[in-house]
């Protein structure tokens, strides 16, 4: 190819791969099965994203309506938001009726993250996890569940204090 000639990429669409050679300092020879070669240099690229010039481009307005779409799915209605509220005991329909929506939407948001809390603090915890954690965070765990044990009772620089701070928590998790 000529130093002035222009490079056409698609040229290349569709051609199958026969070999691929280094040629040393990032240099690579492309064969086809057709025997047309090309070399290129391998330049790393740090993209997480690529975008597909195939699909084009969409207007503002599509985006726009699809964002809507997705926010429309996500949301969850004030009405369900009400029945959420009524199902956790916390309201009751007298009590909801004199609410705003916002106060409904701020009720839902909070009993939701209330929620959330729970299921972290119910993740399950293996006797693995106890016998590898440090004494803060055996202390975090004891926090974290409610164990009624006294971390006062037990000196994080004795190795035999912490052992049997192991013990207990796991007992009292009624982990074997």
């Amino acid at each position: 190819m000529a130093k002035d000639a222009k490079f056409d990429p698609t040229s290349f669409e569709g051609k199958e791969i026969k070999t691929v050679t280094e040629l040393g300092n990032g240099f690579v020879r492309i064969t086809f099965t057709d025997d047309t070669m090309v070399v290129a240099q391998l330049v790393p690229v740090v993209m997480t994203v690529v975008a597909d010039a195939s699909k084009g481009k969409k207007g503002k307005k599509e985006e726009a309506a699809e964002e809507e779409e997705e926010e429309e799915e996500e949301e969850t209605s004030v009405e369900d938001m009400k029945d959420a509220l009524i199902e956790s005991g916390e309201f009751t329909k007298k009590d909801i009726k004199k609410m705003s929506d916002e106060e409904i939407e701020a009720a839902y948001d909070e009993l939701e993250s209330e929620e959330e809390e729970e299921e972290e603090e119910s993740e399950e915890l293996t006797a693995k996890d106890i016998d590898a954690a440090d004494f803060d965070d055996l202390e975090d765990i004891i926090d974290d569940k409610d164990l009624e044990i006294d971390i006062e009772d037990y000196d994080a620089e004795k190795k035999k204090d912490v052992e049997k701070l192991k013990k207990d928590i796991k007992k009292a998790l009624k982990i074997k």
